[in-house]
């Protein structure tokens, strides 16, 4: 699915936050894949101004400083976007996230 394909899948509110997010993601050869998940997929309904889109970051060989890197940069520089770093041990503690990022949508995912 390309990028335009994808976009249509989220909520317009965070095409601007989808358009940053991806642009790094294409960037960092750290990063495998990435899921939106959560209300940013509830296309048709009006988001409050604080809410967040929700993105599950999926690291290749992952290391605490690469985690920690990365979810700076993205808690740091791209405005309305939460990230949760998958390969981090609070995500496998988690099974209602792991739940919650299965009904995604795969944005991004290298091969």
């Amino acid at each position: 699915m390309n990028n335009t394909a994808i976009k249509t899948k989220i909520n317009p509110t965070f095409h601007k936050a989808y358009d940053m997010i991806y642009s790094y993601i294409d960037k960092n050869p750290d990063i495998k894949k990435a899921v939106v998940f959560g209300t940013a997929l509830c296309v048709d309904e009006p988001m409050d101004l604080n809410e967040e889109m929700h993105i599950a970051i999926y690291l290749k060989n992952p290391t605490p400083a690469k985690i920690d890197t990365i979810s700076r940069y993205i808690n740091d520089n791209i405005a309305d976007v939460w990230g949760c770093m998958i390969d981090d041990k609070k995500y496998d503690d988690c099974p209602i996230l792991k739940q919650t990022i299965s009904k995604g949508v795969i944005v991004y995912e290298k091969r």
